[in-house]
């Protein structure tokens, strides 16, 4: 059976770690929206547009490919001790698996940022697949990036992702 090529619908929505940014505008700190925007307390990050292709396909275990999105935030707190930049999410799926890349700064390498298990998609819509409340884990390299607060490992709110076939979106 022919792996079956699929395309994005919709956006990843994430609020990463509410209790963070909490903190952040209880301590007087800042965050700044660049290119994303914010809902409740998700941060909706856009699909890049067409033309770049995700490679998304589903085979017979599952999901495979990656997923780009654009957009991203600035932290600032502390006099600027707490300086934290969050761009361009990337998500790599393997079956119910996924990983979670960030962009840090400019000219920065990806770094992995998030282990999501997905678990199992629900159908919205016939062809729509979406996987609500992932389970998400802070990375060691994303506990560097949160300047060590949180511990690797750290459980992250859940992540929302939606697919549908060619055929779908027809």
């Amino acid at each position: 059976m022919d792996a079956q090529v699929l395309q994005w619908r919709g956006d990843l929505r994430w609020s990463i770690k509410e209790s963070f940014f909490g903190y952040i505008e209880r301590s007087g700190g800042r965050v700044e929206l660049q290119g994303v925007r914010r809902e409740e307390t998700d941060f909706v990050f856009r699909r890049v547009p067409e033309g770049h292709d995700d490679d998304l396909r589903h085979e017979a275990d599952g999901l495979h490919g990656t997923i780009r999105f654009m957009g991203g935030f600035h932290v600032v707190a502390h006099g600027g001790l707490l300086d934290i930049a969050f761009h361009d999410p990337v998500v790599d799926i393997h079956g119910g698996d996924a990983m979670v890349h960030v962009l840090t700064g400019d000219g920065q390498p990806l770094v992995p940022f998030a282990m999501v298990a997905l678990g199992e998609p629900i159908e919205r819509e016939e062809g729509v697949a979406e996987w609500v409340g992932g389970e998400a884990r802070l990375t060691p390299e994303g506990s560097r990036l949160f300047s060590e607060m949180y511990q690797p490992y750290t459980d992250l709110d859940p992540i929302a992702l939606a697919v549908a076939s060619a055929r779908a979106l027809e």
